[in-house]
Formats: structure tokens, sequence, C-alpha cells
């Protein structure tokens, strides 16, 4: 994934960029490029053009495919927790059908969706896919201004889980790892779209985070990471870069789930047995972190994870 880095992804096949007028690289995307470096860094996407081949033939199909999803249908349940109307009715699947409703995943299609047209955006210009992104950017930012939290989410319970989470009760369903995809795709809209009211929804709902877990004890927070929860730690480190604000990277640091983190680091090999998809993202914030603040359980715990899994 280079999701958390710009340009994550270069095509084999590139020189420069095709289409509309590219968007240059923006201030957001120098300021992660200001992390410390790895020998090895990707293209940024505004430097990559795809020649005629398989691969813009499929990122033709995935352009046009997003630009068919309705993003009023992805916001109903962010606007309804809000106390805003609706203004389409709901898709079906992750956001609505009780078999999948039910872990919590409401919200995340549009977390993936907003990365997802910011990085079309960034390696076409295409300014249907920035328009698209100002607008679920803006809706948000409604959302945000109306609950005057911090949080906004699609649950159906509204904030009830991370609640539970606060005061040690079970936990139904995944909150945090699907509050993170939206945390990455307001991420994603500032760095590739510039878009300044995205960092904005985004501190929002770190600030949200922090004041939830604030009185909560090292013991306590790291039993609430045993229910997933996404790269909470590889976004809020992201964060920390954009606003140099610590108690972001303190933050990103306690989201680290130290029952990976620990054994990893060390050398060992705890991995088996684990949900794979849970894991994954914990270690590309280590990776992360370790790019950030430079701390060697960090490094050890990513370079054990390639070593052992890949």
């Amino acid at each position: 994934s280079g999701a958390g880095v710009p340009g994550g992804c270069a095509a084999p096949m590139a020189s420069s960029r095709d289409g509309s007028a590219a968007p240059e690289e923006s201030a957001a995307e120098r300021t992660l490029d200001a992390a410390p470096r790895s020998a090895v860094e990707p293209f940024a996407l505004a430097d990559v053009r795809l020649l005629p081949s398989a691969f813009v033939d499929a990122r033709q199909r995935d352009g046009d495919y997003l630009l068919s999803l309705q993003p009023d249908r992805m916001l109903h349940n962010f606007r309804v927790n809000a106390g805003l109307p609706a203004k389409a009715p709901v898709y079906g699947g992750w956001e609505s059908v009780a078999m999948w409703a039910d872990i919590r995943a409401q919200g995340h299609t549009l977390g993936h969706y907003l990365s997802a047209c910011a990085m079309m955006y960034g390696s076409t210009g295409d300014e249907r896919f920035k328009q698209r992104c100002d607008y679920i950017v803006g809706e948000l930012n409604a959302c945000q201004q109306a609950t005057g939290t911090g949080l906004v989410c699609a649950f159906p319970d509204n904030d009830a889980q991370f609640l539970n989470m606060r005061d040690g009760r079970r936990v139904i369903g995944v909150p945090s790892y699907t509050t993170h995809k939206v945390m990455a795709g307001l991420r994603d809209a500032h760095l590739y779209t510039a878009n300044a009211t995205a960092l904005t929804v985004l501190i929002g709902l770190a600030r949200y985070a922090a004041t939830l877990t604030q009185n909560m004890s090292e013991e306590q927070f790291q039993r609430m990471l045993n229910t997933e929860h996404g790269g909470m730690n590889e976004v809020l480190a992201d964060l920390y870069l954009l606003t140099r604000d610590p108690a972001h990277l303190a933050l990103a640091q306690r989201f680290c789930h130290k029952a990976v983190l620990d054994p990893a680091a060390a050398g060992k090999d705890t991995l088996n047995g684990l949900h794979s998809n849970t894991q994954i993202p914990k270690f590309i914030g280590f990776a992360r972190l370790y790019q950030v603040t430079g701390e060697e359980r960090y490094g050890a715990a990513a370079r054990f994870f390639w070593q052992t899994v890949v």
C-alpha cells in the first residue's frame, strides 16, 4: 500500500503524465516527503504517466466505476448520525445489510472511496475526481460541525461502541478499523487534492480519539487494541508530519499494539494463527513510525515482519 506515502505506486511503464494538466506535488505531500528517507522511494503520482497498456485500460475502468457511485448514498448514515437529513438512500452491503453492518463497518466504504478519488486525481489530473473529494470533505465537515464532538461516523448506534471501549465494556464490531479508513481518506484528500478542510476534519477526529482515551491506563488502552483497529498508528504518524503537533505523534505511538510489536521487535514469531488483515496495517504503522522517530523497536518489528511473512 502506498496510501500513507505520496505517490505510493509507480507504474513500470512511465515517463511523465498524460491527460489534463497535472496538479503539482502539493505542499502537504512535500511535508510528508520531509520524513526521514529510505534507500528506495516511490514516485509521486503526479510524476508518472501510463502509456497505452493494460494498466491504463484498468485505470480507466476504475475511474468509470468510481464516477458511477453516488457519494450521497455513502454519506447517508453520516448525515443521519449528525442529525442532518439524508440526501439519498443508503447503499446495501457493508453499509446496511445486517450480516455486514453488525460489525460496525458502515462508513469504511466512503473512506476507501475518498482515498481512491484523491489518488485518481493525483494520477490523472481529472477535475471530476477532485470535485468528488471536495464534495465529500465538505459534507463530512458539515457533519462534524453539527455533532460538535469531532466524531464523524456512520454506525447505527453512533458513538456507543467508542464509549464501550472507553469504559471497558464489550465492544461490538470494529469501529476503530472503520474510523481509520475515514481518516486515511481525509489524509489522502488533503495530500493529493490540497483540500485544507480535509486536514481540519482529520484533526477533529484525532482530537476526538485523544479525548476519548485520555483517562485510560496503558493496560486499558492495550486491551482496547485487541480489537481490530486498522492502521491508526500510521495515519496518526502522517498527521503528525502534517501538523508537527506532538500530541498526534504521542497518540500514534499509543496506538501501537504491544502484543505484536514487542515480540516482533525481539525477533520472536507469534503471528501464526492471527488474522492477517488485522496485523498488516499495524506493521505498516511501525515502519512509518520508524521513519518518523528513528526508534529501533519500530524498525526491528517491521523488518522482522517483512522477513518472516513476505
